[in-house]
């Protein structure tokens, strides 16, 4: 409404003929002449609004210098608030995570309120929402049937308001169905097929056509704007689950972009194709993996990735197939089946980076349901700002710094948390100046344990490669069997302890898996590469209990340890039954048992370990272990002898980082051997040193080039 009109000596004229600026003109101030003029667009429901006061003093209050005469006084615009960006339909699993949002414009900004089919939603608990800038977010971490329905933002302010709506679908398994709701309220037309189940979303028959739905609500909803270009977008990942032999899984995930992306899975690095048991399907802005009556072989880790010609995302989920499957119920809530308090897998590693660089902390998180990652720098908690960028894609949570500070210095600790426990991994980063002398963000990998020449298992038992690095972080590993490099996956598993090591693991070892292993480091500043070979023994079904198979189950740790202080050595021996097994450890080429009074080897039934009571320079080197067996009694094997079997395991003592160093000395060198042609011969030799020495042979002051193909 106009609150004043034009009068006697007041005047509101528009200044240009466009009517986007409007005066206010009174030739002749009195003191009953006090106006507060506001002026409204057209129509009456105004969409902008501004108010200016004018307020009259009479002469000699001393109010003369405050005054301002013939100056423009500019009022206060206030906006209706308008949806610039609105709310898009959803579909997604129970227990997944989505995040609703809407861009929504008002001067000054506008008040917020989230309804859930018509209603206020509260919030708290699992269900939260936030405003950044003009976009406002709902988020529900978890996802329950119960919260299927139609959504609406409405942005108000004291001119009027705007809302936006869209319905989030939630997929229950099917054999949930009996657990929860059956019925769930919808707006009509909430589904464009209402027969059809949530688990098996009916498909328009035109890919190219979406389905309009008729929400029968009063408000009068702005018209939809053209769609800008945009890289695909996650509003939920797929997550892990362990499901029972024989059942159907299915892993799918909700994304957004425009054009439409195009999706493809893989499993373990191999491309994902259609069969009778596996079908990829495509709905609105869902897709889904689906294998029928799973068997162990489709346990492992699958990718799905998103692109179109802006951009490409992707996100992984891990299947593991058991015997048994328990399910837990919570009121009318479903509860997954794969239940597990976060872990850790790759662990943050300290490392040094410098001023203006751009660093980035990684660790992979393992959870179901999807945990909550927080950043900590010095026990406070990181704010994410332009510079600093909390990632987390379902597996892998990352710390991006951008131009960075002496000031980001510190101990960053990664806290992952879910409703089963919670669980937190820490690392130090160094920030050097520019002109910091220091190596310690340009240092290449340096493998200072290596690859043993060779390593045997017996068929159908566990193996693990076992090296360690040192190096500026990251690190990455690739490992590679006979040149073809290995996934990680169930049969070879990457290990990362977070002290250095890095380990393959073989789930159980077959005769195909014998073969000459590599592991292959690098980073930004180099590259190294170790070699060794793995042997598999088969065993051996005899009547003659000495004649089977001799292993170690449990082989010994490298360590670090500085001059003075302790080691300890522990392996682990399998005999065959009414067999005595005798072990023998030796360090730096001397064996433990000419000096019983610094070496101390202990033995409980078939666990035998090797303490050092004060380790010396000298006894830097190759750490081994050899268990035999003799039918003939003898206690140390005898060369030749039919009745003996030996096996043996080598491990490394090395200095602890940060102790002094010593040059590099030969404790005992090889012997002089006569062999026939044709025979194998071995020559030994042991060294120690600080750092590791490096290791040549010669033949006739010759380098001898060692080859193992």
């Amino acid at each position: 409404p106009d609150y004043y009109t034009p009068g006697p000596g007041v005047r509101v004229t528009s200044a240009r003929a466009t009517a986007t600026s409007w005066r206010f003109r009174k030739a002749q101030t009195r003191l009953h002449g006090a106006y507060r003029h506001h002026r409204p667009t057209q129509p009456a429901w105004c969409k902008a609004r501004a108010l200016v006061s004018l307020q009259i003093y009479a002469r000699g209050q001393g109010k003369e210098g405050a005054m301002s005469s013939g100056e423009v006084k500019q009022g206060k615009v206030q906006t209706l608030p308008e949806v610039r960006k609105e709310l898009k339909d959803m579909r997604c699993c129970d227990g997944d995570s989505v995040t609703l949002e809407c861009q929504v414009y008002a001067t000054p900004p506008p008040d917020i309120r989230w309804l859930k089919d018509g209603k206020i939603l509260p919030l708290g608990g699992d269900i939260s929402s936030d405003v950044d800038g003009d976009v406002a977010r709902l988020t529900i971490s978890k996802v329950y049937p119960e919260d299927e329905g139609e959504y609406t933002c409405m942005a108000y302010n004291e001119l009027g308001r705007a809302l936006t709506s869209s319905c989030l679908i939630v997929d229950v398994p099917e054999e949930k169905e009996t657990m929860v709701t059956r019925q769930l309220s919808k707006p009509p037309g909430f589904l464009s097929a209402p027969s059809t189940p949530r688990t098996t979303p009916s498909r328009s028959i035109s890919p190219g056509v979406q389905v309009t739905r008729d929400f029968s609500t009063p408000l009068n909803r702005p018209q939809r704007k053209r769609t800008k270009f945009s890289s695909p977008k996650f509003y939920a990942v797929p997550h892990n689950k362990v499901a029972q032999e024989g059942e159907t899984v299915k892993l799918q995930c909700s994304a957004a972009g425009h054009p439409n992306p195009w999706s493809s899975w893989d499993k373990d690095g191999h491309i994902v194709t259609p069969s009778a048991r596996l079908t990829l399907l495509e709905q609105d802005d869902l897709r889904i993996l689906q294998i029928k009556e799973v068997t162990p072989e489709d346990a492992g880790l699958y990718r799905v990735t998103l692109e179109n010609d802006y951009g490409s995302v992707e996100a992984t989920a891990r299947l593991e197939v058991i015997a048994h499957k328990g399910t837990k119920t919570k009121g009318v809530r479903a509860w997954s089946a794969s239940r597990a308090s976060p872990t850790f897998g790759r662990r943050l590693v300290g490392s040094a980076a410098r001023v203006a660089d751009t660093f980035t902390l990684a660790c992979d998180v393992q959870a179901s349901p999807s945990p909550n990652i927080t950043w900590y720098r010095d026990n406070e908690a990181v704010v994410k700002s332009d510079r600093v960028q909390p990632l987390w894609d379902g597996r892998t949570a990352r710390l991006k710094l951008k131009c960075l500070e002496r000031e980001d210095a510190g101990v960053y600790t990664c806290v992952a948390e879910n409703e089963l426990g919670t669980s937190r991994c820490s690392a130090e980063l160094l920030v050097l100046a520019a002109d910091d002398p220091s190596d310690a963000d340009l240092r290449p990998p340096v493998f200072v344990a290596g690859l043993p020449e060779t390593t045997s298992t017996p068929e159908g038992q566990p193996a693990e490669l076992i090296v360690k690095l040192q190096g500026t972080q990251p690190l990455e590993v690739v490992w590679s069997k006979d040149k073809v490099e290995l996934p990680d996956c169930m049969d070879f598993r990457y290990v990362d302890y977070g002290d250095g090591r890095f380990g393959l693991r073989i789930a159980d070892a077959f005769p195909a898996d014998a073969g000459l292993y590599s592991c292959e480091a690098f980073n930004k500043h180099g590259d190294a590469i170790t070699y060794g070979r793995l042997e598999v023994t088969e065993h051996c079904e005899s009547s003659d209990s000495t004649k089977k198979q001799l292993y170690f189950t449990k082989t010994p740790i490298p360590l670090e340890a500085e001059p003075g202080q302790s080691a300890c050595f522990c392996a682990r021996v399998h005999t065959p039954p009414h067999t005595d097994v005798h072990i023998d450890w030796s360090v730096a080429g001397q064996p433990a048992s000419q000096q019983p009074d610094r070496f101390k080897v202990e033995r409980d039934g078939d666990t035998t370990v090797l303490r050092i009571g004060a380790v010396k320079s000298e006894d830097m080197g190759a750490i081994s272990c050899r268990a035999h067996v003799c039918s003939a009694g003898d206690r140390h094997p005898v060369a030749g002898c039919s009745h003996c079997y030996v096996t043996s395991c080598t491990s490394r003592l090395s200095s602890a980082p940060g102790s002094h160093g010593w040059p590099a000395q030969l404790l005992h060198g090889p012997n002089d051997t006569t062999a026939l042609r044709g025979q194998r011969i071995i020559l030994q030799a042991a060294y120690s040193g600080c750092p590791l020495p490096v290791v040549r042979w010669l033949k006739a002051v010759s380098i001898i080039i060692i080859s193992y193909y």
